[in-house]
């Protein structure tokens, strides 16, 4: 319809008034979709149509080594979503070292517990701890995997901000020359308070290990 009387228009031709308000209407419905699209764009602006159900808190690449990283965790969310995907150097030649997370600068006590399945090429085991001043993050390629080598984590943290002790999900993966591990964690925080920092770091067996250079870490809100 809306081509015909384009054509029309084109040609000079003079509308009827039904056509005159069949174009009214057509230009009118084009209006509502624009909109719609605009509001889709401005979404995360002071006042957005549409919300994404999940957000970025935090996505930064590692500019240099870095022995501990901190980020802080906005009150506005449901749930968290943290991505890592990483390699240790200073690790004295290990093929892979865990990378620990903390809450809320909790650093000091035993209020941290995990339990977890994992397996090694073909080597598959179970293993629990408690009374720990930390939760696992994952198992991370370190100086001695060989070049080019990095692991991921992705750990999920249910109802961060809910009076139950916190809950952590997750499941990481890393690979090197001569291996490949994958494991499967649940990790405990013994506290009701929200979470509002998190603080990631090498495992404190290898005092001289960092982050290296080009990690990267993500962290996602849920509403």
């Amino acid at each position: 319809m809306i081509a015909d009387l384009m054509d029309k228009i084109g040609r000079n031709v003079p509308l009827t008034s039904i056509e005159l308000h069949e174009l009214r209407n057509e230009f009118r419905s084009m209006d509502d979709v624009k909109n719609l699209v605009k509001g889709w764009v401005q979404a995360g602006t002071s006042n957005p149509i549409f919300v994404p159900p999940m957000q970025v808190i935090y996505s930064k690449v590692l500019e240099a080594d870095t022995a501990s990283l901190t980020i802080n965790i906005p009150s506005v969310y449901k749930h968290l979503l943290i991505m890592g995907k990483a390699r240790i150097n200073g690790s004295g030649g290990q093929v892979a070292v865990y990378l620990h997370a903390q809450f809320n600068g909790d650093a000091g006590g035993t209020n941290y517990q995990y339990g977890l399945l994992f397996h090694a090429g073909t080597t598959v085991a179970a293993n629990y701890s408690t009374g720990l001043n930390h939760v696992l993050f994952g198992y991370f390629a370190a100086d001695g995997a060989g070049s080019g080598f990095a692991g991921a984590s992705f750990l999920s943290i249910p109802h961060y901000q809910s009076s139950y002790y916190k809950t952590s999900l997750m499941i990481d993966g890393t690979s090197y020359a001569s291996n490949v591990t994958t494991s499967i964690w649940q990790g405990l925080w013994k506290d009701t308070s929200p979470i509002r920092s998190i603080t990631i770091f090498p495992d404190a067996t290898y005092p001289s290990a960092k982050m290296e250079s080009g990690s990267l870490f993500s962290i996602y809100g849920i509403l």
